[in-house]
């Protein structure tokens, strides 16, 4: 009867420490690297089947000023930093917090050995599995995909707004993404805890447009909305990047 006993109570600790959580794997699939470039440490997540960077990328060869754009060459910046001195753009609060900014022809090329830019179907996976709905994946500019997923990818800090009410501001991070608020660059720049941007690797052609070029997608997320946005830019604006492992 002690045996038996003891068996029931071992099947109902094992329920409550593998079964009870079916998003376990939030919790425990994590871990850390180091970029072998830089040593630059960074946080992994495994969301679903993919792994991905838990931070912005901060890989940074070397810097540009902000207006120093460009469509076809890699360029570098740090938000907030107007600087050409490498050194002090990596002692700046906004390179330790939220990393670098990348125009679309550096992203595509910084991610660490192992690791790449992902692409619009990769960000696509990663929303279906933290609960878009399919028939919204393909939305785009405004359509308001995912309302309320934004908010468990953001950050619990370093957004503003929080105080403003519990639709804007900081996140819940359910998923531990961690989405940083980066901000972007472009012939202006928005400050970081405002606005988040992430390339992806994929660039083709938008219908509904007055050009015949290709331009790459890459997803937004903002602190007044809730939402998962998913845009095309020209590839001069300076983006964050997260990677997603090979």
């Amino acid at each position: 009867m002690k045996t038996k006993q003891f068996t029931l109570l071992s099947v109902i600790l094992l329920f409550f420490i593998f079964g009870c959580d079916k998003n376990s794997f939030e919790k425990n699939d994590s871990g850390t690297f180091t970029d072998e470039r830089d040593n630059n440490k960074y946080k992994w997540i495994k969301i679903g089947e993919q792994i991905w960077m838990a931070e912005n990328l901060a890989y940074l060869p070397e810097i540009n000023l902000l207006d120093n754009r460009s469509e076809t060459e890699a360029r570098y910046y740090i938000n907030g930093y107007y600087g050409t001195d490498l050194n002090a753009a990596k002692e700046t609060e906004n390179y330790k917090f939220y990393g670098v900014l990348y125009n679309w022809t550096a992203a595509c090329e910084v991610c660490p050995s192992g690791w790449h830019l992902p692409s619009d179907d990769e960000w696509k996976e990663l929303e279906r599995t933290i609960g878009i709905e399919e028939e919204q994946l393909d939305l785009w500019m405004d359509d308001r995909r995912g309302v309320g997923i934004g908010t468990k990818l953001k950050s619990t800090e370093g957004w503003i707004g929080s105080s403003y009410g519990e639709m804007n501001g900081n996140g819940t991070n359910d998923f531990g993404f961690n989405a940083l608020s980066g901000g972007y660059s472009t012939n202006g720049t928005v400050p970081p805890g405002e606005e988040g941007y992430w390339w992806t690797s994929t660039n083709e052609f938008h219908e509904n447009t007055n050009t015949t070029e290709n331009y790459p997608w890459a997803r937004t997320l903002k602190y007044y909305h809730t939402y998962v946005d998913r845009q095309f830019f020209t590839k001069n604006f300076g983006f964050s990047v997260r990677c997603v492992k090979d």
